[in-house]
């Protein structure tokens, strides 16, 4: 649901992303193999 998206943004946004650099973040409900 639109819930994923939205909480992975809240992360990245936050203080506790700050070591995440250059990647890309499936939200996807595990469907992508």
């Amino acid at each position: 649901g639109a819930v994923d998206p939205a909480n992975a943004v809240t992360w990245l946004c936050s203080d506790a992303a700050a070591h995440v650099t250059g990647q890309t973040v499936v939200c996807d409900g595990g469907l992508w193999m």
